[in-house]
Order: structure tokens, then sequence, then C-alpha cells
């Protein structure tokens, strides 16, 4: 939804502000938030994941327009992994109302997201937009160059380095940088995935390390839990601390 507003207005997007209370109408049925923000710009509303920006975000932008944006990135695309069979991410826009809109803008509705998408997103936000083909380590080292094709962009350089710097904020200014082994400077969000009925939602981190040294990108989730930060994010800093030997 950010990188959609970024190609809508590429000069106005990071002035956009939208006010949170807790809880509005849209579409006929309430969009509900965590919290009480007040006004936010999207730095903060990223940083705060702030149900009610985006919400009021991605009706602004248009279910074309955000469509159009996602497909770009790779959603309802097949990736590949060597002869591993990808589920794709999935959304499908057409026909939703105003309320539909707003929850598909946070990433609810009736959207899907694969992890190994969501982990090849990261490495282009890191990479200047541009994806790059994962691949198994094998014998050649961990951190052995970033190998395969990286032929598509998923987004511009500017995007990316957007995104990118929106994402370290998150961990200076939101979740803290103590949470990861010193100099990853890593770049994340946290999410959560509804499932319905009773269930507890998939809680997620996603991002990666700018650290030239271990260019490391992932998605992790956690199932059947309300902490994203705490469960996705210990199991984050916990490998990355393997990984870097701190």
């Amino acid at each position: 939804t950010c990188a959609a507003a970024m190609e809508k207005w590429p000069d106005t997007w990071s002035g956009l502000t939208y006010d949170c209370w807790g809880s509005e109408e849209i579409g006929g049925s309430a969009v509900t938030c965590l919290s009480s923000h007040g006004t936010l710009d999207m730095s903060g509303a990223l940083g705060h994941s702030c149900n009610l920006y985006f919400a009021k975000l991605a009706n602004d932008i248009g279910a074309g327009d955000l469509q159009k944006k996602a497909e770009a990135m790779g959603f309802n695309k097949t990736i590949d992994f060597s002869s591993i069979e990808i589920a794709q991410s999935e959304l499908h826009l057409e026909g939703a109302n105003a309320n539909e809109l707003a929850w598909a803008g946070i990433g609810q509705h009736t959207l899907l997201a694969n992890p190994y998408h969501m982990m090849t997103l990261m490495g282009a936000i890191a990479h200047e937009g541009r994806y790059v083909q994962p691949r198994l380590t094998g014998d050649t080292g961990l951190f052995a160059g970033l190998g395969g094709e990286n032929s598509r962009d998923l987004l511009s350089s500017v995007q990316a380095a957007n995104l990118k710097s929106m994402m370290r904020s998150n961990v200076v200014n939101y979740y803290g940088d103590y949470l990861f082994p010193e100099g990853l400077n890593v770049c994340a969000k946290t999410g959560t995935g509804e499932v319905g009925e009773t269930k507890d939602p998939n809680c997620w981190m996603v991002g990666f390390c700018d650290n030239s040294q271990y260019p490391i990108a992932f998605a992790v989730v956690v199932e059947d839990t309300n902490n994203s930060l705490g469960d996705a994010g210990g199991v984050v800093s916990a490998v990355l601390a393997v990984l870097s030997g701190g």
C-alpha cells in the first residue's frame, strides 16, 4: 500500500496524513485499530501499524491502482524456487467495496501472502527494487553472493529506498535496535494475519539486514499468537545472532 501511494503521488506521498481515533465507519462497517493514534504521516503509521491510516490510504489510492502495484510486486504470479512449487500470493480487488478495500489495504480481507514471496520482496527493497532469485546455499558458503537472475524490477529504486528508510525507522524508533545483533542495521515490519473463527492470528516479521557483509532477507511466521514483535521478532533475533556470531 505504501508503494502504491509512492507510485500514484511520487512527489507528495510523504506528506499524506490521516486521523486515527480507534474506530471509524468506512463503507458502511467499522474499521478498527488497536489504539487511537491521532494524526499520522506514512512513516508514523507504518511504525504504529495503524489500521485506519492504511484503510483510508487504500481508498484514496483506489482498487485499480492498488491491484496494479500489487501485481507488479509479485501478487497473483508464480515465483520459482528450484524444483519446489511455490503457491502464489493472491490479491483480488475486483468489485471490492470501500470497506473491503480498506481491509485489503491493511493486509486483510481476502488477501493471501506467501512467506517466500514476502522474503523476495524484502530482498528487492534491499537491492534497489530488483528481484533476486533465492537459492539454497549448499556448499558454496552462506554469503557467496546474490546469485540467480536479477532481471526484474519489483519496484523502482526510489520506492525501494523510501521503504528501506521507513522500515529502518520502524526498528530504531518503534521496535528497538537492541533486539538484533549490533551493526546489522535491521529494517523490518511486523504483521498480523487474521485466520478467522476463534483462532489466534498468525504473526509475522519480515525484513532484511542493511549490511553488505550479511545480505540476509527474512520472512518469519509464527502461528496462533498475538505477539508479532516478541514471537516472530524473537525468531529473527535468534537466527541473526547465530548467522552473524553476534
